[in-house]
C-alpha cells in the first residue's frame, strides 16, 4: 500500500541531523510525504527538501502563531518560536517558483488557544488578515490550503466563507489536526474541506468518537 503523510515537519530543526534517514525509512515503506511551512525560513527548508528528494512534496505558509507576537515558546517543537512575520506575497513567490512540487498553501488560519492578555483581539484580527492573504494567494496559484485551526472554529468558518465570497478559484483542502465538535466539522464539510485527525484520536475518547461519525470520503489521518 502506498500511503501519504499529508502534514509533517521534516524541514524542522529537529530533524537537522536526520532528515534524510527519516525520509529514505519513509520512502522504503512506500511512505510519500508532504513537509509543511510554518513561516518563511521552514517554507524554504519544505521546498529545498522537495527539490531534493522524489518522495518528498512541500507547503508553504504562514502558520497563525507566526503571525502574532507573544512570549510563549514550544520547547517540544525545537523549531517554534513565535516570529510575528506579516505574510508577504512576493516572498512567497520566490519559494513557489523554486520548486515545482508544492502542493498547497499553509499551514494557515487561527489559533486563539495562547494570545496575550489585553491583546486579544488585536492578535485576532492579525491572525484573521494573514489568513485571508493566504486564501487569495492560494486561489491566484490553484492550490488548495492547509488550514491550522485551534480554539477558533467558528472564526475560522467565516474566515473561509470569506475568502469563497472574495476570491475566485478557491480551491478547497483540509483541516488539519482536527479537535473540534461534531457541528463545526460538519460545517467545514459542507463548505467542501476534508478533516484530518492525529494520533490525539486514539487517546481521547472525544475525538476518536467524532472521527466514527464523520463520512469516510471526508476523512485524512
Amino acid at each position: 500500500m502506498n500511503l501519504i503523510d499529508t502534514h509533517c515537519h521534516v524541514g524542522f530543526k529537529a530533524y537537522a541531523e536526520d532528515a534524510a534517514e527519516v525520509i529514505d525509512r519513509a520512502k522504503k515503506a512506500n511512505i510519500t510525504m508532504i513537509t509543511v511551512g510554518t513561516q518563511v525560513d521552514t517554507s524554504r527548508a519544505a521546498a529545498a527538501l522537495a527539490n531534493a528528494y522524489d518522495s518528498v512534496y512541500a507547503t508553504i505558509g504562514l502558520h497563525p502563531t507566526h503571525a502574532v507576537s507573544h512570549g510563549f515558546n514550544d520547547t517540544q517543537e525545537l523549531d517554534f518560536k513565535p516570529r510575528q512575520e506579516v505574510f508577504d506575497p512576493l516572498v512567497y513567490e520566490e519559494i513557489l517558483k523554486s520548486c515545482n512540487k508544492i502542493v498547497g498553501i499553509g499551514e494557515c488560519g487561527l489559533d486563539y488557544y495562547r494570545l496575550p492578555l489585553g491583546e486579544e483581539k488585536k492578535m485576532r484580527n492579525k491572525q484573521w488578515v494573514a489568513a485571508l492573504a493566504q486564501f487569495e494567494f492560494a486561489a491566484k496559484h490553484r492550490l488548495p490550503v492547509v488550514v491550522h485551526c485551534r480554539d477558533a472554529h467558528e472564526d475560522m468558518i467565516s474566515v473561509i466563507k470569506e475568502a469563497n465570497a472574495s476570491f475566485s478559484n478557491v480551491r478547497r483542502g483540509v483541516i488539519h489536526c482536527f479537535t473540534g465538535n461534531y457541528a463545526e466539522a460538519k460545517a467545514y464539510i459542507q463548505e467542501g474541506w476534508m478533516i484530518s485527525f492525529s494520533g490525539i484520536a486514539v487517546f481521547a475518547d472525544e475525538v476518536g468518537d467524532l472521527a466514527a461519525k464523520l463520512p469516510l470520503e471526508s476523512l485524512l489521518i
